[in-house]
């Protein structure tokens, strides 16, 4: 879930993510416009600025990610981060204690 605040076809870089999983955990996300406006492709860079469960190993990450606009409202998005490979395992493996 997020909001993207859209002025005379101009997004702004006021956007912020919130993004749930079933088990409870979830993150924030802060992102940036870096280029593109909201009726064509636009890049993003994102950074990680509250997390739970698994997504703690991302907080403070710095990443890029970029969408383009489709039908109805909707858009496709594609986000990368450059992290370390026992990062991406750490998250990947993670136990939610019980």
């Amino acid at each position: 879930k997020g909001i993207i605040e859209v002025i005379n076809k101009s997004t702004s870089s006021n956007i912020m993510c919130k993004y749930t999983e079933e088990n409870g955990d979830n993150f924030f996300a802060q992102f940036f416009v870096q280029r593109g406006t909201s009726g064509d492709a636009t890049v993003q860079s994102f950074e990680f600025v509250s997390a739970t469960g698994r997504w703690k190993e991302m907080l403070g990450k710095k990443c890029l990610g970029a969408y383009t606009a489709m039908q109805q409202k909707r858009f496709m998005w594609q986000g990368k981060c450059d992290i370390s490979d026992k990062t991406r395992e750490r998250v990947k493996n993670y136990k939610k204690p019980e």
